[in-house]
């Protein structure tokens, strides 16, 4: 019975020992956790740390941070981490430690006040996995110099996996310079229903010396100027985006207050432009920007101007072989723009109806394609593709004009840095041109006009078009010129002009090869016709 009692009394021990360490090493994580808190000028009226789950759950923040002119405060409901590791909170496990697996944040709102401006706004929710973060190191830091750049210089010792943050509005005055050299102050909202970086934030582990960049999505965001414009984009995805030193950082963001507070000079503009170009030396500023379904309406502070939607406009740029920069515009409608077209081309409704049924909508795009390797190649190795620029402009359900300038750069071009490209551009030589021009309704469209406007049949208008060809043809030497307008006059298909100067000519005259200065340029001229005759496509 003795044993009994004995084994009894030790299982009794050993388990109020474990009890009690659970707790204190509880204890231990929750006092950890407010004294960091408390380094971030935050409280928190609850914070429960379970051993045996791993959970963190911390509800009732309050933040508030006032420093040179600037006051924030905070709120957020609730904070729950799973998946917790204590090595996280220990200062000799390095900048780098797993903190949480997944983690939440319910109901966080703010308030700032700056140089009069005040922001307030809230995020409804905001959750994630794979947080990586050494606290113990992180409040090391602030408590040294709680400073934003302190901050940003802790986003290199950060990272989560995925983050996401829905319901996001903020309210705040925005101050615009205007032409006469005042300040106009406008009461501004903004409103993001989602954004995701779904490959994350900062550094993974092991790879703290590369380029940090970050890939964004947003969705349904919503930018409103009182009395002067309402924006809303229905997503916006950017893609690889180069995050620049602290240095950097620090001044873009003192450009809103660098601006507000004078009128910044040309001199002061250039200067700090280039300053600011410089910070992406030797690296690529982002893989691509994509905005959908854009749409601006202009209220009555900003005269009655036009409102204006735009269903693509996306940037690409990429540095490999060659060095590749793009930027498009699909879909552009404007109302003014329809306004104008209609009464200077003086169009009528049924003609309106067949080729233009919504409206006058616009695609453009232009393209840079660099050679990213020596211009000298070694024996047996295949020809370089030439260095081009090339230009689209199409109007949907009329035509769409394709045009390519073969250019002469200076050798080793593409293997600068983008910030070289300005440069680059105007010391290149156009050595050849070709142009396509495809026909998607566009004659049969001008020969409506034409015969409703002046009583004239087809065959009549298209006798007098054919006689200004041959005219052309014969002043300017263009080869092919009579024979190919015939061709698309009969069948509306595809028109094709290749141009070769004499001498290469500057990639800033490019205005002129497309007007067709004669001097010294060698035009030709061929039609590919398409499946129906003019007449057909008329009726």
């Amino acid at each position: 019975m003795k044993k009994r009692y004995i084994w009894g009394g030790a299982a009794l021990w050993v388990l109020g020992s474990g009890l009690i360490i659970l707790h204190m090493a509880q204890g231990d994580v929750e006092g950890k956790i407010r004294q960091w808190m408390a380094v971030h000028s935050c409280t928190a009226e609850e914070v429960d740390f379970s051993l045996l789950s791993d959970e963190l759950s911390i509800r009732g923040i309050t933040l508030e941070y006032e420093k040179d002119g600037r006051k924030l405060t905070g709120q957020v409901d609730s904070v729950l981490l799973s998946g917790v590791h204590r090595a996280a909170f220990d200062a000799d496990n390095g900048d780098l430690t797993p903190l949480a697996d997944t983690f939440s944040v319910e109901g966080l709102s703010f308030e700032s006040l700056a140089n009069g401006e005040k922001w307030e706004g809230r995020i409804q929710r905001l959750y994630g996995k794979g947080w990586y973060e050494n606290l113990a190191t992180s409040a090391q830091a602030v408590l040294k110099d709680k400073s934003l750049r302190t901050m940003l210089e802790g986003l290199r010792r950060y990272r989560v996996d995925e983050l996401v943050y829905e319901g996001y509005e903020a309210r705040g005055t925005v101050s615009i310079p205007l032409v006469d050299g005042t300040v106009r102050t406008l009461a501004a909202v903004s409103r993001v229903e989602r954004v995701s970086l779904p490959e994350g934030i900062g550094f993974r582990p092991g790879e703290e010396k590369g380029e940090l960049r970050v890939s964004m999505v947003g969705e349904g965001v919503i930018t409103e100027l009182e009395g002067w414009m309402n924006t809303r984009t229905a997503r916006i995805e950017l893609r690889d985006v180069y995050i620049p030193d602290t240095d950097t950082l620090l001044t873009l963001q003192q450009m809103p207050e660098w601006m507000n507070k004078h009128k910044p000079s040309e001199e002061e503009w250039n200067k700090y432009l280039t300053g600011l170009l410089a910070a992406w030396e030797g690296h690529l500023p982002f893989g691509a920007i994509q905005l959908k379904e854009l749409e601006c309406e202009y209220g009555p502070e900003s005269g009655g101007l036009p409102g204006w939607s735009v269903e693509e406009l996306a940037c690409t740029l990429d540095e490999g072989a060659r060095m590749e920069a793009g930027v498009s515009v699909k879909g552009i409608r404007s109302r003014g723009l329809d306004d104008r077209f209609e009464q200077e081309a003086r169009v009528p409704a049924r003609l309106r109806e067949k080729f233009l049924p919504n409206g006058l909508i616009l695609d453009a795009a232009v393209q840079l394609s660099l050679a990213g390797l020596p211009a000298e190649k070694a024996a047996g190795e295949a020809e370089l593709e030439p260095d081009t620029v090339e230009f689209m402009l199409g109007i949907r359900g009329l035509g769409r004009m394709n045009s390519v300038f073969e250019m002469i750069t200076e050798e080793n071009s593409g293997s600068q840095s983008f910030s070289k490209l300005k440069d680059t551009l105007l010391t290149s030589m156009v050595s050849g041109a070709n142009l396509e021009y495809r026909d998607e309704g566009f004659l049969p469209f001008i020969f409506s006009l034409g015969t409703a406007s002046s009583g004239q049949s087809v065959t009549e208008l298209k006798k007098e078009v054919m006689e200004t060809a041959g005219v052309v043809q014969q002043e300017m030497g263009i080869v092919g010129l009579a024979k190919s307008v015939r061709i698309m006059l009969d069948r509306p298909g595809v028109l094709k002009v290749s141009c070769m100067p004499e001498e290469p000519v500057p990639l800033a005259a490019l205005g002129f090869l497309a007007l067709g200065a004669p001097d010294g340029l060698e035009f030709a001229v061929k039609a590919t016709p398409g499946e129906k005759t003019l007449e057909e496509l008329l009726k």
